[in-house]
C-alpha cells in the first residue's frame, strides 16, 4: 500500500509538472484522493491503483512510445483506469498537450493510433484472463445482461451526482443483503480545494480545455447506467 501511495505521488507529481502546473501539489492531491482513501479502508487496492492513469498523462505530453504501456497497465488493473486513461491520452494527444509547437495532426493521429495498439498488445492477455473468469460457471461475478440487472450490485455502487463536490456524508449505499456483502466506504468527492484550483489553472491555461473536457465526459460515466439521487433511483 506504501508503494501505491509513493507511485500515486510521483504520477500525479510528473502529470501536473507536464501540464505547467506544480508537481507536489498535484502529486499530493491524487495521492490523498477520498477516493483512494476509501478503497484502500475497503481493501479493494485494484480500484486505487490510478498511478497508471497520471503515468499515461504525463508520457502522453512528451510524446514518449510508452504511452500505450501505461495505458495496457492501467487497462490490465481495472478496464475502469484504462478507460480513463485512454480518454486522457486522446485529449492530450489530439490537442497537442506539452510541446510549445504542437506537431502537424497527422502525426499526432499517427502517434494516438500507435499508442492505442501498444494498448491492445500489453492488455490483451489480463483482458483474456478476465473474460473468461467471468464467463465461468462458478465466476463471483452475476452478469447483468445475461442474467437481467443485478440490482443489489448497482445499489451498492450508485453514485448520488452532488457526491463529487459537496462535503459530507454521500458514501455509497451500503450492500449488507446476504452473506458475501460487505459494507463499503466509497465517495467519488473531489474536493472543493483541488477543484478551486484547477479552476485557476483553466483560467490560466485556456490550452487545457480538451483535458477538462475528458475529465467531465468521466465523471458522467462514474455515475452509472441510471441517474441516483437523494437515495434513490430518479424514475
Amino acid at each position: 500500500l506504501f508503494f501505491e501511495l509513493v507511485a500515486l505521488f510521483v504520477c500525479g507529481w510528473g502529470w501536473g509538472r507536464s501540464l505547467g502546473g506544480r508537481g507536489w501539489l498535484a502529486g499530493a492531491a491524487l495521492a490523498s484522493l477520498p477516493l483512494v482513501q476509501g478503497e484502500l479502508h475497503n481493501g479493494v487496492s485494484e480500484a486505487a491503483w490510478l498511478a497508471p492513469v497520471a503515468l499515461s498523462g504525463w508520457l502522453a505530453t512528451r510524446s514518449s512510445w510508452a504511452t500505450g504501456v501505461a495505458v495496457g497497465l492501467a487497462l490490465a488493473l481495472t478496464p475502469y483506469h484504462g478507460l480513463g486513461a485512454a480518454l486522457l491520452v486522446a485529449a492530450v494527444t489530439l490537442s497537442g498537450q506539452g510541446p510549445e509547437t504542437p506537431a502537424p495532426w497527422r502525426a499526432r493521429l499517427g502517434n494516438l493510433a500507435f499508442a492505442a495498439g501498444l494498448a491492445a498488445a500489453v492488455s490483451a492477455p489480463f483482458l483474456w484472463l478476465l473474460a473468461e473468469s467471468v464467463a465461468s460457471p462458478q465466476s463471483f461475478v452475476h452478469r447483468p445482461l445475461s442474467g437481467g440487472w443485478n440490482w443489489p450490485a448497482l445499489y451498492a455502487n450508485a453514485v448520488d451526482p452532488r457526491a463529487f463536490v459537496a462535503p459530507g456524508d454521500f458514501w455509497s449505499v451500503p450492500s449488507d443483503d446476504g452473506p458475501l456483502s460487505a459494507v463499503w466506504r466509497r465517495t467519488p468527492y473531489l474536493g472543493l480545494g483541488v477543484l478551486s484550483l484547477a479552476a485557476v489553472g483553466l483560467l490560466r491555461a485556456p490550452r487545457l480545455w480538451p483535458v477538462a473536457g475528458a475529465g467531465v465526459l468521466l465523471v458522467v460515466a462514474a455515475l452509472g447506467h441510471f441517474l441516483f439521487l437523494d437515495g434513490s433511483w430518479v424514475k
